[in-house]
């Protein structure tokens, strides 16, 4: 019952999306053949295509970009079109839709330099708040935020890797700078809020359980022959199964529990984390 006003708000708000991606559509096709210059449909766009540029609406930014080719050079105050946008608000879909336009992206690359910074000095700076707050912790948000660095140089230029701005800054630095508290942050969160500490006992103590079980044969051995008792038994072998892939998991976690412990957390480590 609780859940059936949550489905109908889903509903709804799919609804609405369908609908305004419809009105956009239509609209773009009637001032397609209405505007004769392409002044007057910046006019028009320009504003509500990078309002949505911003806040990775790609929906709209494809269909206006799809019948006004030339909207990927409107600029808003701060001279940015939509390309630099969407790379600072970290807004993969609509990064997407004009990775995928080819030599057209290429020269949006090559042209997209203001005040000394190219795409990667913005890939440098940090995440707006509501775009980290997309993962939990600050661990995965350092991830998150070096990946995205990394996609983008590894698309510009070799000479715009190392490239300074006004500020005598290069995309690394900046990018060091301005995630060094997001990076304390995160270390922090390995150390305590993974609660590693903590794991690690547990992790041991299981392991040292486990263990001894492998060593302590289940019903004795025959006098015999040295062989278990139960041996023939098909829960002796599931018991041996078990214990042996509960030893083997055990001592996995220790290892990865021992390198959060011991880790230097340089940049780098957490894109591994």
């Amino acid at each position: 019952m609780c859940a059936a006003p949550l489905l109908k708000d889903v509903k709804n708000e799919k609804l609405n999306r369908h609908h305004a991606k419809k009105l956009v559509k239509c609209l773009c096709t009637e001032a397609a053949v209405i505007l004769e210059k392409s002044s007057d449909a910046a006019l028009l766009f320009k504003m509500p295509l990078l309002l949505a540029a911003e806040n990775g609406i790609h929906e709209i930014v494809k269909q206006v970009t799809y019948s006004f080719p030339d909207a990927i050079w409107y600029y808003d105050n701060n001279n940015s079109e939509i390309f630099r946008l969407a790379i600072r608000n970290r807004h993969h879909e609509v990064y997407n839709l004009l990775y995928d336009m080819g030599d057209l992206y290429t020269n949006i690359v090559r042209q997209s330099v203001e005040n000394g910074e190219n795409i990667l000095h913005l890939a440098g700076y940090l995440a707006p708040p509501d775009r980290l707050r997309i993962v939990s912790g600050a661990a995965l948000q350092m991830q998150r935020e070096l990946q995205w660095f990394k996609e983008i140089e590894s698309l510009v230029q070799p000479a715009y890797k190392n490239k300074r701005n006004i500020g005598g800054k290069t995309p690394q630095e900046i990018f060091t700078a301005s995630h060094k508290k997001l990076m304390e942050d995160g270390e922090k969160w390995m150390r305590e809020t993974a609660t590693a500490t903590s794991c690690m006992v547990a992790v041991v103590l299981i392991a040292t359980i486990v263990f001894t079980a492998a060593i302590t044969v289940p019903g004795g051995n025959n006098g015999n022959n040295g062989k278990p008792m139960l041996g023939s038994e098909r829960a002796f072998v599931v018991f041996g199964v078990l214990d042996a892939l509960s030893l083997f998991t055990s001592s996995i976690s220790i290892l990865m529990f021992l390198s959060i412990l011991t880790s230097r957390y340089a940049e780098s480590d957490f894109l591994r984390a």
